[in-house]
């Protein structure tokens, strides 16, 4: 499921900007959500993590809706991401990244 609730920083950074929606109040589709991002991304690779997160069951497809002239798949939290999201911070709950203790093994 959601592993403690504990993601990286760039999950987080997608499912905040999931979790704020399009700019005019609707769900995020993958070209609105590359431009959210805090950091460059390609199509291919934000794809690749927003099936991750589907599989988790944080993020859910909605259906596809027509915008800038082509259907697009939609994106929103599940209840389990929301359960996730701490509001006394505002966020959710990041785990420190990186290859640290593996010279240990």
């Amino acid at each position: 499921m959601t592993d403690s609730g504990r993601f990286t920083a760039k999950q987080v950074d997608i499912l905040e900007s999931i979790l704020k929606g399009s700019d005019d109040g609707g769900f995020v589709d993958t070209d609105e959500l590359m431009e959210m991002l805090s950091y460059n991304v390609s199509k291919g690779s934000l794809q690749f993590s927003i099936r991750f997160l589907v599989k988790r069951g944080l993020v859910e497809k909605k259906p596809r809706e027509i915008r800038r002239g082509r259907r697009r798949a939609v994106y929103a939290l599940t209840v389990e991401a929301l359960r996730s999201f701490d509001t006394s911070t505002g966020s959710f709950d990041v785990v420190e990244e990186g290859l640290e203790g593996l010279e240990d093994l």
